[in-house]
């Protein structure tokens, strides 16, 4: 498997190597790398003199350059605005939301609704039938077709006592007296004799 320094390219190393940004031990290859590897130490002398400039014209710069304050000023207003930021992130940082099944809002009247449906069945059940009076309409057409049925059996009644007298009467005559029924007297009718039984 490959050292961190091997993943690394020729460039980065360099930068970390005079950032004394390296192990012992990382620094120790390093060097031993750039003894056997030509390339890499002319990478790391030009690299090297101008870190040593920049370090030189800084150091010009501050002594000819007071600070427009104290030096612990300076520090306590540097460690007073880090911890106003992480106080200012830890602010930020949205707590974790709790999960939870939210109810539909269309929910709430459904369920009332059934409520009072359920209610009013159970005391619809719960009372008394009571007959529905007849209507006046109704009452007076069913007495008149009551009236009517009873008149139509008494005219039927009063019809078929009339024809039985009347049978009464010609069967105790003799056939001689009835007209129409003697020997030799057309009837103006048809003849319909019995019918026989015929054997199949």
């Amino acid at each position: 498997m490959p050292s961190p320094l091997e993943q690394l390219d020729r460039d980065a190393l360099v930068m970390l190597y005079l950032a004394d940004e390296l192990s012992p031990e990382q620094r120790a290859q390093f060097e031993q790398r750039v003894t056997n590897d030509p390339e890499l130490a002319a990478l790391l002398a030009p690299a090297r003199e101008a870190q040593s400039r920049t370090a030189a014209m800084l150091r010009e710069l501050d002594q000819r350059d007071r600070l427009p304050v104290n030096e612990g000023v300076a520090l306590r207003r540097v460690s007073r605005g880090i911890q106003q930021w992480q106080v200012d992130r830890l602010r930020q940082q949205v707590p974790a939301q709790r999960r939870h099944v939210t109810v539909p809002w269309w929910s709430y009247p459904v369920g009332a609704v059934a409520a009072v449906i359920t209610i009013f069945l159970i005391w619809s059940t719960r009372q008394p039938i009571q007959p529905l009076p007849p209507d006046e309409k109704t009452a007076q057409q069913l007495q008149i077709a009551e009236a009517e049925s009873d008149a139509l059996a008494d005219w039927l009644e009063a019809g078929f006592s009339t024809d039985e007298v009347a049978v009464a009467d010609m069967s105790s005559q003799s056939p001689a007296a009835v007209p129409g029924t003697g020997p030799g007297e057309d009837t103006g009718g048809f003849f319909i004799p019995p019918r026989e039984d015929v054997a199949w």
